[in-house]
């Protein structure tokens, strides 16, 4: 079996001005693909966790991208897009199943 596995992120308040970039989300954790890894979400992250579950499955992990960000202003429409293309583009036709 095969799960494309990712991540993206972000408790976002509308009331502060401004607004999260991709530049904000690159600071923070921002992992692609083959470097992706258990803990790139953080050792004690639901990503963590489902990790070692398909691990112990046997489960092959297609990895995307695993984006996350502390407490921010809302995002820009441009970051979604590139993340959300990111994500996408990064799904081999062939797997079982998502976990994001």
């Amino acid at each position: 079996m095969k799960i494309a596995v990712g991540a993206f992120s972000i408790e976002c308040n509308s009331f502060a001005h401004s607004e999260t970039t991709l530049a904000d989300f690159k600071k923070q954790i921002y992992v692609e693909k083959d470097s992706i890894n258990r803990d790139s979400a953080g050792s004690s992250a639901e990503f963590a966790g489902a990790w070692d579950v398909f691990a112990a499955a046997n489960v092959e992990i297609i990895p995307t991208l695993v984006a996350t960000s502390s407490p921010r202003p809302p995002i820009t429409s441009v970051l979604l897009k590139e993340v959300s293309r990111q994500i996408v583009d990064a799904v081999p036709d062939d797997v079982d199943g998502v976990y994001l």
